[in-house]
């Protein structure tokens, strides 16, 4: 299993997609990028990240895509929330305080 198939169960997998209604997942070596549904943070994006010390960092941001087809620009995004040294069992917590959906 890869680290963002990993990252993906710890969350909940399949049901956790179902449930929240996050979609458009984008697997990197050591991190997901999903696409989030409306929810009370106003957050879009959530990024999770393995770093080196075996832990997860966790980042809610919201993206405003340019309009037109213009390029990807980092000064769109605007971040909510981020929490660092998080351990597996701890990332469908957070998930749930930050943007008040249940994963269950």
């Amino acid at each position: 299993m890869t680290i963002p198939e990993t990252i993906l169960q710890q969350l909940g997998g399949d049901h956790f997609l179902a449930v929240t209604g996050a979609h458009h997942l984008i697997k990197y070596e050591n991190k997901i990028l999903m696409t989030l549904t409306q929810n009370r943070s106003k957050a879009n994006s959530l990024e999770i990240i393995l770093t080196d010390d075996g832990l997860y960092r966790m980042r809610f941001y919201r993206y405003i895509a340019p309009r037109f087809g213009k390029n990807y620009t980092p000064e769109k995004e605007v971040e909510i929330e981020q929490f660092e040294g998080l351990r597996g069992d701890q990332l469908r917590e957070i998930y749930e305080r930050v943007t008040g959906q249940r994963t269950k």
